[in-house]
């Protein structure tokens, strides 16, 4: 895998691993009144985590249309109702914040990979690896 797919990985990751838990925390009924996922957004935190990666490998212009795409998700998920402004805001920021900690830290030569957990023909898992210098 290569690094900038592993740090988006490891920002997608990151991100989740944060906005899950606050979902079940914090209990917060959608606008629809669907279920109490709602806060914070994890679509928002996971289109928005990936913008330092982008940015950081390919420029300006193509983090531009990431953060535009991530816009128009927690548009999106305002006007369909299944979120608050402040769901996506809050996932925007956890997102971005995980993202430039991701950049940050891969600038301190940390590396890891995933590595498939087998046993014969079926896979029973991954593990992470981790490896600081």
């Amino acid at each position: 895998m290569s690094e900038t797919g592993k740090k988006k990985l490891e920002a997608l990751i990151g991100t989740q691993s944060i906005i899950q838990p606050l979902k079940y925390l914090t209990r917060r009924r959608r606008p629809d009144g669907s279920d109490r996922q709602s806060f914070p957004s994890a679509g928002a935190g996971a289109a928005s985590s990936l913008i330092p990666a982008v940015y950081h490998e390919y420029g300006l212009v193509p983090a531009t249309l990431t953060a535009a795409a991530a816009a128009f998700i927690g548009f999106s998920r305002i006007y369909g109702n299944q979120h608050h402004l402040s769901d996506v805001l809050a996932g925007y920021t956890i997102g971005l914040g995980w993202g430039i900690l991701v950049e940050t830290y891969q600038r301190h030569q940390s590396r890891w990979a995933l590595v498939p957990i087998s046993e014969g023909r079926t896979m029973a898992g991954l593990a992470l690896h981790l490896r600081f210098d």
